[in-house]
C-alpha cells in the first residue's frame, strides 16, 4: 500500500511502484478503466494492464526477375524466400 498526497494521480502511484507510464496501457481502480490523471480513491485497488503490442511483421520475401535466376537459386539455397 502506498501512501498519496492529496495531488496525487494514480499515473504518479504506477511511477512510485517502478513501474514506467510508457509500458501501461490501461489503468483500472476497482475494475473501471480511469485517465492517468484520475485521483486515486482511498482503499481502492489500482491495476495496470500492459500496453498493447504491435502485431508481428510477416517475413518477406523477394521478387527476382528472369535474368536473375543464379542469384536466385543462391538466396533459396541461403533459405529466403525468393519467386
Amino acid at each position: 500500500m502506498l501512501a498519496a498526497d492529496p495531488d496525487t494521480t494514480v499515473g504518479h502511484l504506477v511511477q512510485a511502484a517502478g513501474v514506467p507510464l510508457t509500458e501501461v496501457g490501461t489503468l483500472l481502480v476497482d475494475g473501471v478503466p480511469v485517465p492517468r490523471d484520475a485521483p486515486p480513491l482511498p482503499g481502492a485497488t489500482l491495476a495496470a494492464r500492459p500496453a498493447p503490442r504491435p502485431r508481428p511483421v510477416p517475413p518477406g520475401g523477394f521478387l527476382l526477375d528472369v535474368g536473375l535466376g543464379t542469384l536466385a537459386r543462391r538466396m533459396r539455397l541461403l533459405g529466403l524466400d525468393t519467386a
